[in-house]
């Protein structure tokens, strides 16, 4: 085929299209944009698809790129805001209280590094035992301060570790059984010097 006869193929075909494979950057998935694509007449005659440009073509695109990059992302919880982070860990439900033991020391002198003991009552067999513990943090800059899972070979619902708290406040911390109900416990720490911690 002529390059003449060729171009008046690509101009006839402007109406085929196929998915763009490497979005521009900022893209978020889920909307496809789609780009102008030139197939020979006749069937593939070795050249396979290739990509046919025209100003209008490059507009239209240029105009859909833009406009997936605007598009709003999905709602996400604020991870500073305790309440709405405590109820979705609660499915918008009451804890029991008990069961769940918090230590910590009323007063840290060093927000950066406070010890903390957490324990749940269960003899962490198959039918009875601990699923997730979460801890909470009221005016931490990011709520959830950890999550862990377990099971019944975890032997002991039990984690001794150490937290940073960016102020004085009250720690929470939500357990869910294997039944599928939720307990809680608490411990409020003085903190004397507050750690640095940024938003992320």
């Amino acid at each position: 085929m002529s390059q003449r006869q060729n171009g008046r193929a690509q101009r006839g075909m402007r109406g085929a299209f196929s998915p763009l494979a490497h979005p521009g950057p900022g893209l978020r998935a889920g909307p496809q944009i789609w780009v102008p694509r030139s197939e020979p007449l006749g069937g593939d005659q070795g050249g396979g698809a290739r990509l046919s440009w025209s100003r209008r073509d490059a507009l239209v695109v240029a105009g859909t790129l833009l406009a997936a990059s605007a598009l709003p992302a999905a709602a996400a919880t604020d991870p500073s805001d305790f309440k709405a982070v405590f109820a979705e860990t609660t499915r918008g439900t009451t804890p029991q209280i008990g069961r769940v033991k918090l230590t910590m020391p009323e007063l840290a002198e060093n927000g950066n590094s406070v010890s903390m003991l957490l324990e749940v009552q269960s003899p962490m067999t198959a039918t009875d035992h601990v699923k997730t513990i979460s801890v909470l943090a009221e005016k931490n800059p990011t709520t959830m301060i950890f999550r862990v899972h377990l099971g019944p070979r975890s032997g002991r619902a039990r984690v001794a570790t150490n937290v940073r708290l960016a102020d004085t406040q009250r720690v929470v911390a939500i357990a869910e059984m294997s039944d599928g109900s939720l307990w809680m416990g608490d411990a409020r720490v003085l903190v004397t010097l507050a750690a640095c911690i940024d938003g992320g």
